[in-house]
């Protein structure tokens, strides 16, 4: 990973997924886990994160719709008065609607909880974090399509500097082959 175009973090990762039909209903497990090796400037992000999701995806009169859940788990360097290994819980709903074979629209939400317990004599810090977007995506041909997305996300926590909102904007392509 890289922050200010200097790489900081370097991850290794296992992945399982588990996918099912049921009639038009689609299942999907996931489990995966990141071994985290960051450089010096950042060794407090040393450490593992799992993640465990699943996702229920079906079609309605109005589009496609998707929940998912998904649990998070970090174990990093805590310090002594500061916790950065997070417990997270994500919950999401997407709704995508095909317009014509070549142009679809999608709009989703997501609500997040961190919880970074602190093991010291620390306060522990609680986020929750609602996050709303918007977007399209037109096919020019059977390789490219042009992307489009608005994002809002608003964080609020229990401990001060660590509130704040924002919004992102998103224009590209994206090939697939």
């Amino acid at each position: 990973a890289e922050l200010n175009n200097e790489s900081f973090q370097d991850t290794y990762d296992f992945k399982l997924t588990a996918k099912r039909r049921f009639g038009v209903n689609r299942f999907s497990f996931q489990y995966r886990l990141s071994d985290l090796h960051p450089v010096s400037d950042f060794a407090f992000l040393a450490g593992t994160r799992q993640r465990f999701r699943t996702t229920f995806q079906r079609p309605t009169p109005v589009g496609k719709l998707r929940f998912r859940y998904q649990l998070e788990v970090n174990d990093r360097e805590d310090e002594a008065n500061e916790s950065h290994s997070p417990t997270r819980h994500s919950g999401e709903i997407k709704l995508t609607y095909d317009f014509t074979k070549q142009l679809d629209a999608f709009v989703e939400t997501t609500y997040r909880v961190s919880d970074f317990s602190s093991k010291g004599s620390g306060s522990s810090r609680q986020d929750d974090r609602v996050q709303f977007a918007i977007g399209a995506s037109y096919r020019l041909n059977k390789t490219w399509s042009l992307e489009a997305k608005v994002e809002h996300t608003d964080n609020q926590s229990n401990q001060a500097g660590n509130d704040f909102e924002r919004n992102v904007w998103t224009i590209g392509g994206a090939a697939s082959f």
